[in-house]
């Protein structure tokens, strides 16, 4: 069965929480590193990644 192109898009910033993208904000605003921020919330680097590349 195939499955469709839009069923398997990786979409890691869906699956945060607002609270958890307000706080990727906050501390890179803070000049934290990406890969530290990643580490603190539990999520992948790309997760934060992406979070970051949306705008607000």
């Amino acid at each position: 069965m195939a499955v469709k192109e839009s069923e398997r898009k990786y979409r890691p910033y869906k699956r945060l929480t607002q609270e958890q993208i307000e706080l990727i904000y906050k501390l890179f605003e803070e000049k934290m590193e990406q890969r530290k921020i990643a580490r603190a919330l539990g999520v992948h680097l790309r997760t934060v990644q992406l979070g970051k590349s949306h705008e607000k």
